[in-house]
């Protein structure tokens, strides 16, 4: 769902007359359904029973992914990636939540491990999703997502037992001292912006452009530079199971952080200042 505008380029240039700043702030919707609810969502999650409020928004998601697959405007378009982020953030939410109701004393680990199980899903996206555009259509693909979504939303409703009372209700706090609380910390906005920073690379080049990039920049085929996009997602699955781990052990996770920043920088200078086609290479720093 997340970089479904990058598989679509050509669907909506050509079909939809979108231009590529219009295609580039479409992205950008998806990041505001994202980010407007993290807060109201946590209290949810704590305020009323997880399986409802998770169910409930795959399937905000799983409508949007409708609206793209048979809206006919650029305005359809930005609609549906707003709600496909504003569902998609129950994502890593729901997960915080139930690691605290069923695994509270293995929280890194298994953090890592469902950022993990997460990329796997962005890392098919890529050239197996295109693939499939290809083979059976546009719209028979992202039906088969949504029908996923609903059959996920379906067995939360189901397995997810936990307790009202076990959930950690918080019923007696209201939503707007919450908020107020939140906004005011000075620790939560500096790892705001500096978590923003880091996504940065991510957000705004695998998402979006990565593709057409290694295809026009680097020069290598259509097909590899789909799967260089996906194994960005997978080096993160990777990373973010090995970082749980390594962080319960380091220590500081200021200094933690400040060591990948320092690689991501690294790795971005490589990519972007040598000129070379060698598929290898590429792949390696993707």
């Amino acid at each position: 769902m997340r970089f479904l505008p990058g598989m679509m380029m050509d669907h909506m240039t050509i079909n939809l007359q979108m231009s590529a700043e219009e295609i580039g702030f479409l992205a950008g919707f998806y990041y505001i359904g994202y980010s407007i609810v993290q807060i109201p969502i946590g209290v949810m999650l704590d305020k009323y029973h997880p399986r409802f409020v998770i169910s409930f928004f795959i399937i905000v998601s799983a409508l949007g992914v409708v609206i793209t697959a048979y809206g006919t405007t650029k305005y359809h378009m930005y609609t549906a990636r707003f709600l496909i982020g504003l569902g998609s953030s129950i994502g890593i939410l729901g997960a915080v939540k139930a690691i605290d109701d069923f695994f509270p004393t293995k929280y890194s680990i298994l953090m890592g491990v469902t950022v993990l199980m997460g990329v796997l899903g962005s890392f098919y996206g890529g050239l197996p999703i295109s693939k499939s555009f290809e083979k059976i259509g546009l719209e028979s693909t992202l039906l088969i997502i949504v029908n996923t979504a609903i059959f996920l939303a379906s067995l939360i409703l189901l397995l997810y037992r936990k307790s009202r009372s076990e959930t950690g209700e918080i019923g007696k706090l209201d939503f707007l001292y919450i908020l107020k609380l939140s906004l005011s910390d000075k620790k939560i906005w500096m790892i705001g912006i500096f978590a923003g920073l880091m996504i940065g690379p991510l957000g705004g080049f695998a998402d979006m452009w990565a593709v057409k990039y290694l295809a026009q920049a680097k020069g290598i085929s259509n097909d590899y530079s789909k799967l260089g996009t996906s194994i960005v997602f997978f080096g993160l699955g990777i990373g973010s199971a090995f970082i749980g781990y390594v962080a319960n052990k380091f220590g500081s996770y200021s200094k933690l952080i400040a060591l990948m920043g320092f690689i991501q920088i690294v790795v971005l200078l490589l990519l972007f200042s040598i000129h070379t086609n060698n598929v290898f290479y590429i792949f390696i720093l993707m």
